[in-house]
């Protein structure tokens, strides 16, 4: 194939541009954002259309027709035209011959037309992996590897015998999807069903089986129960037998029970009738009477303590009069009043004090006076003498003794002249001090004429006397009021006794006693109750001989008792009590026993339905087991036919490995020596992987295998160039050879490199036609010295917008 024209309407930023290509080689020149990668991903979609996604990540940034055409020849010179309205998805794609006629339907694949596979060969992911190098994507995709392994088979020389591989392989899958079924199937999984009935068909003869193994058992539980019945049955009629003696045995004792309860009953009344004087005798009022009589000596012993203590504490007429004379002189004086007089004779005993201080200070600073000045004379007068005879010597010149003697009269002076201060400071002091004694005076006086103002009316001469009369004012009135507090509580319990006596009278007579002392009173109260007490406890037995009347009588008549009894006795019924056994024993243990006999009855009665029951759903077991082993010989049978497709395939696996490490080494081969050419002979050995197409060269410093990603960019861009060309070429030998669209392959050659590869792709041309876009503009002046064609998108587009017919 190769790429005549491209006529863009509107895609990505390209609008109205029409582009034609070398048959061979074209350079499309641009710089960044000129369109480049946009032109080369126009190719693509027109020829395959787009990838899922995609789409809206190419529609016309200026809103024109998101449409394009190419047209391109075939090998055999065939030329055809590819129509595409984007918008429209696989709906507008139309293809057309050079005479017009519509040439879609043979471009489809499936039910979809796709040029691009359909003269190609391959589908879009091979091609992306084989012939698109997208910008800084030249790396093939691993995931892609079967694919493209497989397309290149198919061009080789084993191209039918690929195709003929792929199509055994898929009869095989037919057949084995078919007869056995895919493992992830859930409707057409023949086999699966096969072993999901034979299972279900064991497990039907399983449960057959067991259906008559538990039919045996069934049957000797029947008839275990049914013999256990018969035994039950046999025991319940003499355990009858024994009820009825014990039946007699038991009304024969009530019967004599009761005469028993009428002979006592009948004593116990007679005893009674002695005890009828205290039928009405209100006895729960004893108790409240003695409790009031308790209180009555209580409150009276209480009482004649007040009046003891009353008597004792009485307040005289002597001490009465003492203390109104007491409230007279000055014992009733107020707090206030007395805290005044105490406050002012402390203030009169502290001036006095005060008063003494001044004068002894004041006559010391005195005696320091009149001390002092015979020495103040004398020093004086020894001083100017000094001095006299310190100028004597001056006069004379005779300085020798001058200064001794002049500095004694300094010294004499100096001596002076301080005690004439201290004199001074002395006699300021006797005259503070003085006045201080005289003030100190005034005070005392003024103190002294308060307290008098107090004690002169009260007939008191001292502060002392005036507080021994308060003193014992407070004691006579304390004792008066102690006094009065002890005859109000001998009064109150005076009270409190006679009401105890009263409340102890009224219920005493309410209980009959007769008058007199209370003692004989309780007494007789208490004797009584004794009575009421006998006659309650006389009540008492009477109604647990009643208690004991209705429990052996219970609900029943006595006269039918007696009626059973005779009859019992008539049948011949020997009256016999129980042998080591009580009543309740025996009752519960014919229960027991027919509680047993008629679940027995019930399990045999169950036993034997469900016997007749698993008899008749019991069915053919031969039947059952005749067609597992049929289904089991099916399931053999397809089990070896799914073991033989198995072995088919890994026949057919183990070929097409070999024929695709063929190609491997032809592509390394291939590739080994224009990688050698390009690296200036660095690296010679480049090997390619059949399964996953990984590319790994030697490295001549080690010798060791790598991987291509662990050497440079540029390196690594170049090894996967050379083998895209290298798989170019394979294409080209079996299929319709496909262009090779490269953007920006030399992005990380260096010059050397790029000077050595160019003729290689120069080379190449020849047999594949090469698109490469670049931002290189020496390199696409390079590129036109050698006679390539260069497309330079930075010029002006064509004056008249492209307009493809509308499909």
């Amino acid at each position: 194939m190769r790429l005549l024209e491209l006529r863009v309407e509107g895609f990505g930023k390209l609008a109205g541009r029409t582009t034609a290509f070398d048959p061979h080689f074209t350079v499309v020149y641009g710089p960044n954002e000129a369109g480049k990668s946009t032109l080369g991903a126009a190719l693509l979609a027109t020829l395959y259309g787009f990838a899922r996604g995609d789409r809206e990540l190419w529609r016309p940034w200026s809103g024109a027709r998101f449409a394009t055409a190419l047209t391109y020849e075939l090998s055999g010179g065939r030329t055809l035209e590819v129509q595409r309205d984007f918008d429209r998805d696989t709906k507008g794609v139309h293809v057309y011959d050079a005479h017009g006629n519509d040439a879609s339907a043979e471009c489809s694949v499936g039910k979809i037309v796709n040029p691009g596979h359909a003269h190609l060969g391959i589908p879009l992911e091979v091609f992306v992996n084989a012939s698109f190098v997208g910008q800084g994507d030249v790396a093939i995709d691993g995931a892609r590897a079967e694919r493209i392994s497989h397309a290149l088979a198919r061009a080789l020389d084993g191209g039918p015998r690929e195709d003929a591989a792929l199509g055994a392989m898929k009869r095989l899958d037919d057949a084995l999807a078919a007869h056995v079924g895919k493992k992830r199937a859930t409707v057409n999984a023949p086999l699966r069903h096969l072993h999901e009935e034979l299972a279900a068909t064991r497990e039907h003869a399983e449960e057959m089986r067991a259906r008559l193994r538990a039919g045996a058992e069934l049957r000797l539980r029947f008839e275990s129960d049914t013999q256990r019945s018969s035994e039950l049955d046999a025991a319940l009629r003499e355990h009858e037998r024994r009820g009825r003696s014990l039946r007699a045995f038991v009304l024969r004792s009530r019967l004599e029970a009761l005469r028993e309860i009428r002979g006592d009953l009948a004593a116990l009344q007679a005893e009674r009738a002695q005890y009828d004087d205290v039928e009405n005798f209100p006895a729960y009022l004893v108790s409240a009477l003695e409790e009031f009589y308790r209180d009555w000596l209580t409150l009276d012993a209480l009482g004649r303590s007040s009046a003891e203590e009353a008597a004792r504490r009485r307040f005289t007429p002597a001490q009465a009069a003492e203390l109104e004379e007491r409230a007279a002189d000055g014992g009733a004086i107020g707090d206030d009043v007395y805290a005044e007089l105490e406050a002012a004779g402390n203030a009169a005993t502290a001036a006095r004090n005060d008063a003494i201080v001044a004068a002894d200070r004041a006559q010391a600073a005195r005696r320091s006076i009149a001390g002092g000045s015979e020495l103040f004379g004398a020093l004086l007068c020894a001083g100017v003498l000094v001095a006299t005879a310190a100028v004597v010597l001056a006069v004379v010149r005779d300085w020798l003794p001058f200064a001794p003697v002049s500095a004694l009269a300094v010294l004499l002076l100096g001596i002076a002249w301080l005690r004439f201060e201290h004199r001074r400071t002395a006699a300021r002091t006797v005259t503070r001090m003085q006045r201080a004694a005289d003030d100190a005076v005034k005070l005392e006086r003024a103190a002294a004429a308060r307290v008098a103002a107090v004690l002169e009316p009260l007939r008191v001469t001292s502060i002392e006397e005036l507080v021994r009369r308060r003193e014992r004012y407070r004691a006579l009135a304390e004792r008066r009021a102690e006094a009065q507090s002890a005859a109000e509580r001998a009064q109150q319990a005076r009270a409190q006794t006679e009401r105890a006596a009263a409340a102890f009278d009224d219920l005493a007579e309410r209980l009959g006693a007769q008058p007199g002392s209370r003692e004989r009173a309780l007494a007789a109260a208490k004797a009584r109750e004794a009575r009421k007490s006998a006659r309650d406890g006389i009540d008492l037995r009477l109604s647990m001989l009643d208690v004991r009347r209705t429990d052996v009588l219970g609900t029943d008549d006595e006269f039918a008792l007696e009626s059973e009894l005779g009859d019992l006795l008539e049948d011949g019924v020997e009256p016999a009590p129980l042998d080591g056994a009580s009543p309740r024993a025996f009752e519960a243990e014919r229960a027991d026993l027919e509680r047993r006999a008629n679940d027995l009855r019930g399990s045999v009665a169950a036993a034997g339905a469900e016997l007749r029951a698993a008899e008749n759903q019991i069915g053919d077991l031969a039947a059952v087991d005749e067609h597992a082993a049929g289904l089991a010989e099916r399931a053999e049978q397809l089990e070896r036919f799914e073991e033989a497709v198995a072995l088919a395939r890994r026949t057919i696996d183990d070929r097409t490995r070999e024929a695709h490490q063929k190609f491997a080494r032809r592509l390394a081969d291939y590739a080994s020596t224009t990688f050698a050419r390009v690296t200036g002979d660095r690296y010679l050995d480049v090997r390619v992987d059949p399964t996953t197409l990984a590319v790994r060269v030697r490295v001549p410093e080690t010798g060791a295998i790598v991987d291509v990603d662990r050497l440079s960019a540029g390196t690594r861009e170049q090894a996967y160039l050379f083998v895209r060309l290298a798989m170019a070429r394979m294409f080209a030998e079996g299929l319709e050879t496909a262009p090779l669209l490269l953007d920006d392959p030399f992005a990380y050659w260096d010059d050397a490199r790029i000077e050595r590869g160019f003729p290689i792709l120069e080379a190449s041309s020849r047999d594949v036609q090469i698109v490469l876009f670049t931002t290189s503009r020496s390199f696409a002046d390079a590129a036109a010295t050698r006679g390539v064609k260069v497309v330079d998108l930075g010029a002006a587009a064509l004056p008249e917008p492209v307009s493809l017919p509308a499909s």
